[in-house]
């Protein structure tokens, strides 16, 4: 259970298709990517106290098909095991590449982290950690923001922007909100 919405595993998903504008990798994106799990690793350690032996996984990404379930209803899958590596070097490419103002582009790496959902647990902390650490690199006393305390008071609202961003098929909603969050 994760904030009330069980984890679990998804079946296969053979027409699985992700676009990322010309697959481009480049090394610094698969060594953040990395990086990432390792942060996850730390993370995964939070509020539960969980060790590595608890989790298998920790400080990997998932080799398992995994979704976030309202009773028994699939309200989110992940993207595949088998294109997590692919994907996270795609948003940790585009991450590097892109002119968005830092704003936005935290958002949208957030939403992106999220939708992904690259561990098998920890995807929430980590996506606001990595949110955190984006922020304190444009401006270093964003370092401060408590991204992780303000969700939690706004916890609702976090997961609708999440599923509505979801369903479109765009980040624009949860950009939006997360944007409102950081200005309040």
């Amino acid at each position: 259970m994760l904030h009330g919405c069980k984890i679990g595993r998804t079946p296969d998903y053979r027409h699985w298709r992700y676009s990322n504008g010309g697959k481009e990798r480049t090394r610094h994106a698969i060594r953040t990517a990395i990086r990432t799990q390792r942060c996850n690793r730390y993370a995964l350690h939070g509020d539960r106290g969980a060790r590595r032996h608890d989790l298998p996984e920790a400080g990997r990404f998932r080799s398992g098909n995994v979704g976030v379930f309202d009773g028994d209803a699939l309200i989110h899958a992940g993207t595949p095991a088998a294109h997590v590596p692919e994907v996270m070097a795609d948003i940790f490419g585009w991450l590097e590449k892109t002119s968005m103002h830092p704003l936005v582009a935290s958002c949208i790496f957030h939403f992106e982290f999220e939708f992904c959902h690259p561990f098998s647990d920890g995807n929430g902390r980590t996506g606001r950690l990595w949110h955190t650490l984006l922020l304190s690199k444009w401006r270093p006393a964003l370092a401060w923001l408590p991204i992780e305390s303000t969700i939690r008071q706004r916890q609702a609202g976090y997961y609708e922007a999440l599923a509505k961003s979801d369903a479109i098929g765009s980040s624009e909603r949860f950009v939006e909100f997360m944007l409102d969050v950081i200005r309040n």
